[in-house]
Formats: structure tokens, C-alpha cells, sequence
């Protein structure tokens, strides 16, 4: 498992404790910070910490990467791919990070030429989801491998709310979790320009928020509308500006593409 930041940190140690359950060895992850892996494991000491991406290649043939940034997602897979000293043939690499669908097309011809089998399943959800195996998995790749492989795995350990097939090319899956997050993204500027107007007009947030909860129950508008009446989005930190960026800039690319 390659990327231990918020979510990797949840997804790891659930992935960890479905293999071993099943017999399987300790997970292998790899962060390039490495206090953040010596965290993780302090947390789950079985885990096993490799000291590079090369040692994580020579001794796994499922690799799980969870990684910000297009960039840091192509030097990773590129290294997983190197000829002389990264992954056997036959091997599986399974994207769960949002990347560029373009990207994740480009790795995927890149990854069947070394013979290396590239699936993508992003998630959707907050930490706390992943911290309790309740995310939306929305995978495309080998409907085999994905059928006999990777969601037996999958599902118990982070996959327990639901799963949507969007295709078998890697790619779909990611122009589906782009089109996901715009709703969300959409859906929250909304909010945000809602309360904005109640603040200015004097009506009150409050008002607001108990309005999304009679209309639109248990969903993100009532969620989120939560947040903002208590302003929690500095301490309580479950998406970023910049990851917003990168996905709004994806989404312009789908579109022009």
C-alpha cells in the first residue's frame, strides 16, 4: 500500500486486517515521508514498512496506491513499472487515488505493455467512512480480476456501503468519480452562497441549516450545513482547497476533451 496520508492511513490498516483475517501476510505500505508509515504502524504493529518503492515492488504483486496529484501518481506507477527493478509480470496495480482519467488511460497502456495489470477503483467518502469500511467504491478494469481478486478483498475491508461498475476501462472510472465530485463541490458552493445570503440579510445561519435538515435529510447539504453554522472547516479539515483545484481543473479537461 503506497500513500498514507488521510485517507491511506484509514484505508491501510482495514486492508491490513481483512488479509490477515483471511490468512494473508501483514499489509506492506510505503509513504514517502516515512514518520507518517512509523505512525501507522505504532498504531498497527503488524504492518510492515518498506524502505522503498522498489523493495514494496520485489516483494508484493497487488499494489494499492492512495496518492494527491497527478504527479506524484505518475512517478509513483512509473517506478512500480520499471523493467529492472519493479513489478512481475501478472502483477495488479489498483489506483484508488482521483487522478486525471487521461492519466489513468496513459498508465494503464503503459502498465500492459510490462504486462502489469492497472485497475482503478477511487472511493468516495470522508476519513471517518474509510475509518469504518463504509466508502463508495467506483471501479473499472478486468471484470475478473475485479470479480475473483480485488473486490473480495475490497469490500469488507473499506467497500461496505456500495459499489457502482462503471466500466472495464481504468479511465471511466475516473471521469465517473470527477462527475461525483462536482456534484459535491457544486453542491457545496451552493450552500456556501446560501449562507452567505442569510448572513447578509440577517435571517441567520441557523435558520438555514434547520432548513436543509427538514429538506434535505441526512444528506451532504444538511451535513455541511451543520459545519458551516459552527465553522469547523479549520479545525475539521475533510477536503482541501487545492484538492478542489486539482478536481475543477480535471473537470474543465473532461469536458474540453
Amino acid at each position: 500500500f503506497i500513500g498514507i496520508g488521510t485517507m491511506g492511513f484509514q484505508m491501510a490498516q482495514r486492508i491490513h486486517k481483512q488479509l490477515v483475517s483471511v490468512g494473508g501476510k501483514p499489509l506492506l505500505i510505503y509513504n514517502r515521508t516515512a514518520s507518517r508509515a512509523q505512525d501507522l504502524k505504532k498504531h498497527v504493529p503488524d504492518i510492515q514498512i518498506a524502505e522503498s518503492i522498489k523493495m514494496l515492488a520485489q516483494e508484493s504483486d497487488i499494489v494499492f496506491t492512495s496518492l494527491r496529484g497527478d504527479d506524484n501518481v505518475i512517478q509513483v506507477v512509473n517506478e512500480l513499472l520499471n523493467e529492472e527493478h519493479g513489478l512481475e509480470k501478472k502483477s495488479i496495480i489498483v489506483e484508488l487515488s482521483t487522478v486525471d482519467p487521461s492519466i489513468a488511460e496513459e498508465l494503464a497502456n503503459k502498465a500492459q505493455q510490462v504486462y502489469v495489470h492497472y485497475i482503478a477503483c477511487p472511493v468516495t467518502g470522508p476519513s471517518a467512512k474509510a475509518a469504518t469500511g463504509n466508502l463508495i467504491l467506483t471501479p473499472a478494469g478486468d471484470p475478473t480480476l475485479l470479480d475473483k481478486v480485488i473486490l473480495p478483498q475490497l469490500i469488507p475491508a473499506i467497500g461496505n456501503k456500495k459499489v457502482l461498475r462503471v466500466g472495464e476501462k481504468p479511465h471511466q472510472a475516473l471521469q465517473f468519480k470527477l462527475i461525483n465530485n462536482f456534484f459535491t463541490r457544486s453542491l457545496t458552493e451552493t450552500l456556501a452562497t446560501g449562507m452567505a445570503l442569510a448572513e447578509l440579510t440577517g435571517t441567520g445561519k441557523d435558520n438555514i441549516k434547520e432548513l436543509m435538515s427538514e429538506l434535505f435529510p441526512g444528506t451532504i447539504l444538511a451535513r455541511y450545513a451543520e459545519r458551516m453554522t459552527r465553522n469547523t472547516f479549520k479545525d475539521e479539515v475533510q477536503l482541501s482547497l487545492t484538492s478542489a483545484r486539482e478536481d475543477a481543473l480535471r473537470i474543465l479537461s473532461l469536458v474540453e476533451n
